[in-house]
């Protein structure tokens, strides 16, 4: 499970960039998923549009498809990308229910982002909440 869990962290890492400010919601500044992620794009995002996912979305999918796959024993196209999609929108539904607010949630999300970034920072290594991890598991067990 620990493979698992660097890789997505390493989307949450990337959750503040971006060029047009830092988001303030879920849904802020959508944008086409980039070229490489493209192919993968139901997998990602299912259903959504491909062309207007938010910022903090795109942020996460890149940071979990880009670079990881030898962290995620043997997945790779596809798979990882059905893990990473999945365990961003697990991450996001378990915030918002439960938090009382749209707001609280996003920011739990973020203080996420910046426990991981400076911790990773330190020593390579990001604790995480136990139910977080276990969301993330729940995704890569669906692969079967």
């Amino acid at each position: 499970m620990r493979r698992v869990v660097t890789v997505l962290l390493l989307g949450l890492v990337l959750v503040g960039c971006g060029s047009s400010g830092a988001p303030e919601s879920f849904t802020d500044q959508p944008g086409q998923l980039p070229e490489a992620l493209r192919p993968f794009a139901n997998e990602l995002v299912g259903t959504e549009d491909a062309n207007a996912v938010p910022l903090v979305q795109r942020n996460f999918l890149e940071g979990c498809m880009s670079g990881t796959t030898a962290r995620l024993d043997s997945l790779s196209g596809s798979d990882l990308a059905t893990v990473c999609g999945c365990s961003y929108d697990s991450l996001v539904g378990y915030l918002v229910a439960n938090t009382a607010t749209p707001e609280e949630a996003f920011s739990t999300f973020l203080a996420i982002d910046d426990a991981v970034s400076s911790e990773q920072a330190a020593d390579g290594a990001a604790p995480i909440n136990e139910n977080y991890l276990a969301l993330f598991q729940a995704c890569r067990d669906q692969l079967g």
